[in-house]
């Protein structure tokens, strides 16, 4: 919203009353062409800051979920193991 007011309200209203006084017409539309111009320098800064933000946030994400899902593999894989251990154990039992 910052940057919506600044590129067409804000500065294009600062920018004609300064060139304004040099009574060129061109000047006056090279105004807005001049707030583009500042505001996107701002606009790269906080976009870069704002996905910084969001990239720190999906990393941890991601880690944490790896973590949880390598326990959980680890979990099954020794319920698996523990499963057939039991099995091998309850087929000699009835074998005897």
């Amino acid at each position: 919203m910052l940057l919506t007011l600044g590129r067409q309200v804000v500065l294009p209203v600062v920018f004609i009353a300064a060139l304004s006084h040099f009574g060129n017409l061109t000047l006056i539309w090279l105004a807005f062409v001049l707030a583009e111009a500042v505001v996107i320098p701002i606009g790269i800064i906080l976009w870069r800051r704002e996905s910084d933000k969001v990239l720190k946030n999906l990393k941890w994400e991601e880690n944490r979920r790896r973590s949880m899902s390598g326990i959980l593999i680890i979990d099954i894989r020794k319920e698996q193991q523990d499963g057939k251990e039991n099995a091998e154990r309850c087929k000699l039992k009835n074998f005897r």
